[in-house]
């Protein structure tokens, strides 16, 4: 939010997955705003902005999503350390 500098007071909601249960069929917002300005500003720099996600199955087989909707999952052998790039509520 800052490299696009957004105000702090900007609307937007965030969602993690750690700890959770996610089913198959499920789908999870991982970033998401109702702020006019903000989404203008996120559609218009689409292709200049990344969020990338893992998740483990109770089985610890790991995904990373596709980048695009009609992709499927890259399976990994676990998900990778974001270190200061993660993404923290």
């Amino acid at each position: 939010m800052e490299r696009f500098d957004v105000s702090r007071d900007a609307e937007f909601g965030q969602n993690q997955i750690s700890g959770r249960l996610v089913h198959s069929n499920q789908a999870i917002d991982v970033f998401a705003s109702t702020d006019p300005k903000l989404s203008a500003l996120l559609f218009a720099q689409g292709d200049r902005i990344q969020i990338e996600t893992c998740y483990c199955s109770v089985f610890e087989q790991c995904w990373v999503p596709p980048k695009t909707t009609n992709g499927l999952p890259r399976a990994v052998e676990q998900c990778p350390n974001f270190a200061e790039d993660q993404f923290e509520q």
